[in-house]
């Protein structure tokens, strides 16, 4: 999940000499560039932009969220899962560790189950509010 977003105009990134295909799902589109990657990308930040906080990144003040998981993603296992590189810091995901996952006003403590060497991390969220004072409980008795 990305922090901060890039928000272009279409017709500027066109103009810029960019294909623009539609993907139909999220993100919507792909921009597309023939360059190495950095002359693209570098090209892409020439564009004008702006650049906004993504929403689905804030926890409305609330708390820091550990590790960036779609709650409603579940696999074979009945856990909601992500990949490892969507935790701002890699290092507090830990098997057995009680951390704070989601993405907007979707969050939740939950129990890290296992991370997998390839990158996959199965969570186990508790039911309940998420709160610093519930957090801290949580972790005393762990």
């Amino acid at each position: 999940m990305f922090v901060t977003l890039f928000v272009y105009r279409l017709v500027d990134v066109i103009q810029a000499g960019f294909e623009v295909v539609p993907t139909y799902r999220s993100p919507h589109v792909t921009i597309t560039f023939y360059d190495d990657v950095d002359s693209g990308v570098a090209r892409l930040l020439a564009v004008s932009h702006r650049t906004v906080s993504n929403p689905a990144c804030s926890t409305g003040g609330r708390m820091k969220i550990d590790l960036f998981v779609d709650l409603n993603t579940e696999d074979e296992t009945g856990l909601p899962w992500t990949y490892l590189d969507q935790a701002p810091d890699q290092s507090v995901v830990v098997p057995g560790r009680l951390i704070v996952v989601g993405a907007g006003s979707a969050i939740a403590i939950a129990e890290v189950i296992d991370v997998a060497a390839d990158g996959p991390v199965h969570v186990r969220p508790l039911p309940g509010p998420v709160t610093e004072q519930r957090l801290t409980s949580a972790l005393q008795r762990v």
